[in-house]
């Protein structure tokens, strides 16, 4: 089986998400596919370079393949991927003390304009987030009433990006994240009845 959907809205978002699933081989082996995309333009508008910000651009799909492999054993492999290229931005909303300046008052520019979604920042702003996922799960019946489970991932994520910034201020501009992350785990679980 599956289906799809499409999605429109303000600031011209637009989704789509669609999903697939069904046997393979026979009932030896079954599969599903999901997929999501989503994009929009940013709300906020940096009245300085005229560009949008805290835009929406990413992609996300999921895999999922389980197997009978025997009478005793069982497997699922479950596989992810995403994107995410959105431009977020910092907004400095106020004072966090009404005895203390906000950002923007503290190096002299305008506050951000809530009404009117609008912020002036000389920095740029952008992010590029992608990852992927694996988990195996082997499943063995060992009987009696004894199992065996093995779990095996792995997590890859490479995030990287800048909130524009800066109130005109360049020394204000920071990265926010840069990171380069692998994982992998092993897990093997044993049960079995006593009694």
């Amino acid at each position: 089986g599956g289906g799809a959907s499409v999605e429109v809205g303000n600031y011209d978002r637009r989704v789509f998400e669609g999903v697939i699933s069904g046997p393979l081989i026979g009932d030896t082996l079954l599969g599903r596919l999901a997929v999501r995309r989503e994009a929009a333009d940013g709300w906020a508008r940096n009245t300085l370079t005229g560009e949008r910000f805290n835009n929406a651009d990413n992609f996300k799909a999921r895999a999922v393949l389980a197997a009978h492999l025997g009478e005793d054993l069982d497997a699922s492999l479950v596989l992810e991927h995403f994107e995410d290229d959105g431009s977020p931005m910092l907004f400095a909303l106020g004072r966090a003390r009404p005895d203390q300046p906000s950002f923007p008052e503290a190096i002299g520019v305008p506050e951000y304009d809530r009404r009117r979604q609008e912020f002036e920042a000389n920095n740029p702003s952008n992010r590029q987030v992608d990852g992927d996922k694996a988990i195996l799960r082997v499943n063995w019946d060992l009987g009696p009433s004894s199992n065996l489970t093995s779990i095996t991932g792995y997590i890859k994520n490479d995030n990287e990006g800048q909130f524009g910034g800066g109130q005109i201020d360049s020394l204000a501009v920071f990265d926010f994240l840069a990171t380069d992350v692998d994982q992998f785990s092993q897990e093997l679980t044993y049960t079995a009845d006593l009694n």
